[in-house]
């Protein structure tokens, strides 16, 4: 579990992602550094995210949801389509009408996308993404890291594969599951531990919402 020489190695990424999902990815702060694009200084027209389906709250959590989608779908997705136009169209009117910036964003809603960029160690996204891709973590979320193991097992192969191994622990039977997602460890004793991999076997073309990239010429050692 030596993992200190995995803090050098720095990456740089630059992403857009929903206010929502933004304000739980930088809880992550050990390691990371980030600049965000501000609406004090930009005017340009909002973007927001729409889910292809709301999900039902799960009643056995306190946070959380089930992977079901409620009955009124349609019509709540359809409400919140008219509530993202009627914030932009608003905000536009704000603007045009000549309040500052600052002020006119304070009407926009926590699905509009922000984006920023963000550089890390190789160990710091380790950890994020380790915490992420759990099956409580929010899926909108789960997506982001999902793409960031992805990059990193890519770009990183014989490094990212040394940090799962650092989080797993070594010296014990190895077997995956039908899709490649989760990794199950058996122990000396026949105990059976399960973990969510750090790179799913997915290829980015599966990814439809997020949007992240390597910042031209900068990732690496």
């Amino acid at each position: 579990n030596h993992i200190t020489p995995f803090f050098h190695p720095q990456v740089q990424f630059r992403i857009r992602m929903p206010i929502f999902v933004a304000r739980e990815w930088y809880r992550h702060q050990i390691g990371f550094a980030r600049n965000e694009v501000s609406r004090r200084y930009v005017d340009d027209t909002p973007e927001c995210f729409i889910p292809d389906y709301l999900r039902q709250r799960d009643t056995n959590v306190k946070q959380g949801s089930a992977d079901t989608k409620i009955e009124d779908n349609e019509t709540c997705i359809s409400l919140i389509n008219t509530l993202h136009t009627t914030s932009i169209e608003l905000y536009e009117e704000l603007l045009n009408k000549g309040v500052c910036p600052e002020q006119a964003r304070i009407i926009l809603p926590q699905s509009m996308y922000t984006e920023f960029i963000e550089t890390a160690s190789l160990a710091a996204y380790a950890r994020l993404v380790g915490l992420r891709m759990d099956p409580g973590a929010q899926i909108e979320i789960r997506l982001y890291a999902e793409v960031i193991g992805v990059l990193l097992a890519k770009a990183f192969p014989v490094s990212w594969a040394a940090l799962e191994e650092a989080r797993v622990g070594d010296g014990v039977e190895w077997k995956e599951d039908k899709d490649g997602q989760k990794v199950v460890k058996k122990d000396s004793t026949g105990k059976e531990t399960t973990y969510i991999r750090l790179s799913p076997r997915v290829e980015i073309s599966e990814f439809s919402n997020p949007t992240v990239d390597f910042v031209t010429g900068y990732w690496g050692i």
